[in-house]
């Protein structure tokens, strides 16, 4: 039996830097359709066709606060793949990869308020969730299924779900709404269920555009990383201040990278360590690596994030005030460590220190 919960659905990815430009247009994916809700003759569908990866059936999510789920057990397995009828009667299929998916499992008792309208407000024009496609199953009978759609206003692509629990337990389903992130690979990069903000709902977006592959990685690389130079804390709530943000392997601007975080300014993480040489070990959903200290708010004590008035690049200088050779590698913005002097002392990101004119820059924090 599926349970019935509440959920929210909200997108993320896609921007320009603070370590270098970029602009790019949102790939296009599943179109919205178009056609009236229940357009189909009689409204009388097929139950969609499933198949299971090698792994059968996904197992069930366990019982955890965190979003996405920490330690999910399904993470890195193939998803099943599902082909079934839009509410319109089309074809629509999701699970085997090709383009970062979200799938949102509903059933027709679920409520239709809040979790919905959240979520249909996030879908752009061609149906993504940013760069990840969005698709809502609605389980029931055709008739329920047609009246949740038009009840529910959502505007993107559906699959009526007639399959009674077979494609929820194929998922691992036992509490709906409930929310499963499938990579390019045809991977399962994260689930969730139960009430989630806009930053879970993100970060679910966040692990489908990254992969199961660097979701699953990323914490045996860090750990290396972190190493016994740093200090151990207990974990802090932080903020990404930053809409291009590189998380690394290990606290240096030369480390490989995990992944980069694009348009999550404001995205709540989880600071791990305290600041070594600038550096927080960060976790954001399943990610975690290093990031520079200009883009987590707040800092620790005694630094301070400080950035441009007019946005430009901040122009680095030698004790004298004369222009450094050295450009900032994190843009418009410069860790401060001491705003004593005529000029301010930064940190920078790999491992050394110039000064900035405090005339043209201004604190964060």
């Amino acid at each position: 039996m599926v349970a019935i919960g509440l959920f929210l659905v909200l997108g993320i990815i896609r921007g320009s830097s603070d370590e270098q430009d970029a602009d790019s247009a949102p790939s296009s994916t599943i179109a919205p359709t178009e056609a009236p809700r229940g357009n189909a003759p009689d409204f009388s569908l097929a139950p969609p066709i499933i198949v299971l990866g090698e792994a059968g059936l996904l197992p069930a999510l366990p019982a955890t606060g965190d979003v996405p789920v920490a330690g999910d057990p399904a993470v890195g397995l193939t998803s099943p793949t599902v082909t079934g009828p839009s509410d319109t009667g089309e074809s629509v299929s999701f699970g085997s990869g090709g383009s970062p998916t979200i799938v949102v499992m509903v059933t027709a008792a679920d409520n239709v308020d809040g979790t919905i309208a959240t979520a249909s407000a996030s879908l752009d024009s061609v149906g993504n969730i940013s760069d990840a496609r969005a698709i809502l199953v609605v389980s029931g009978t055709a008739p329920e299924a047609k009246d949740w759609l038009e009840a529910s206003g959502w505007p993107g692509v559906a699959i009526v779900d007639t399959s009674g629990s077979e494609l929820l337990d194929s998922f691992g389903v036992s509490l709906t709404p409930h929310v499963v992130a499938i990579d390019d690979t045809g991977r399962v990069a994260a689930r969730a269920a139960g009430v989630l903000n806009e930053s879970n709902l993100r970060l679910l977006a966040l692990s489908a555009i990254v992969g199961a592959q660097a979701t699953e990685s990323a914490a045996s690389t860090t750990t290396a990383g972190a190493d016994t130079t740093s200090t151990t804390v207990s974990p802090r709530a932080g903020t990404l201040y930053s809409t291009f943000a590189k998380i690394r392997e290990e606290p240096h601007i030369d480390s490989p990278e995990v992944t980069t975080l694009v348009d999550q300014e404001g995205l709540d993480i989880d600071v791990l360590t305290a600041n070594q040489r600038g550096w927080y070990l960060i976790r954001a959903g399943t990610i975690e690596g290093w990031i520079f200290g200009t883009f987590v708010l707040p800092p620790d004590a005694g630094l301070h994030v400080a950035i441009t008035r007019g946005g430009d690049r901040a122009v680095l200088l030698d004790e004298l005030g004369n222009e450094s050779t050295e450009v900032n590698q994190s843009g418009p913005k410069v860790l401060v460590i001491d705003t004593s002097g005529d000029l301010w002392e930064v940190l920078l990101p790999n491992g050394g220190t110039a000064f900035v004119d405090p005339a043209v820059m201004r604190l964060v924090n």
